[in-house]
């Protein structure tokens, strides 16, 4: 909290642990970055962190798969930061170990996510009609056109749909419940 305080954010930590709490508030004061970073005692499962833009996290996987509805739940395009610990069957979108690069410790794994948009449904497009089938931000389904049917897979990337049917690539978005799709 207090590295993204110094990098300009407004950092808001919070914890369960008093003693770490108070320890977190004495490590502010001494970087003077207690305008910034912000360190409160809380549960997690009741605390709101909708306003959140940007969510880190250093927790047990079980801890994250429970908080997962309610991360899924945060505006499309949030970015999620684990340190190691994973959220069950929803894989990141980007991983990186940074063993041997600044970090010599066992916790050395960045997960980093991007909360989708929900998509999932059925949309009539100019290329035909769309079924997509949502697992976090996996998209699979159809593309009808005609008599012709073709097999789409891709993601949704905060609210940037991408998807592929046959040899053709589209992008699009969800708009007041309309799906735009585009050749990309």
């Amino acid at each position: 909290m207090i590295t993204a305080a110094k990098l300009g954010a407004r950092a808001l930590g919070i914890e369960y642990n008093p003693d770490m709490v108070e320890y977190s508030k004495r490590a502010a004061v001494a970087a003077g970055m207690t305008e910034r970073a912000t360190f409160v005692k809380a549960d997690l499962f009741e605390t709101s962190f909708a306003e959140a833009t940007v969510l880190t996290m250093f927790l047990l996987p079980e801890i994250n798969r429970k908080l997962r509805p309610k991360i899924l739940k945060l505006k499309p395009g949030t970015r999620i930061v684990s340190n190691t610990f994973t959220m069950g069957e929803w894989k990141p979108d980007a991983e990186a170990n940074l063993y041997g690069h600044g970090c010599n410790a066992s916790y050395c794994t960045v997960l980093h996510w991007v909360v989708p948009q929900q998509v999932g449904g059925a949309y009539k497009v100019a290329q035909g009609d769309v079924t997509l089938i949502q697992e976090f931000q996996m998209l699979t389904g159809t593309l009808k056109h005609g008599t012709t049917i073709l097999n789409l897979t891709g993601r949704v990337y905060g609210e940037e749909i991408v998807l592929s049917a046959g040899n053709r690539q589209y992008r699009g978005r969800l708009k007041d419940g309309k799906l735009e799709l585009r050749d990309a």
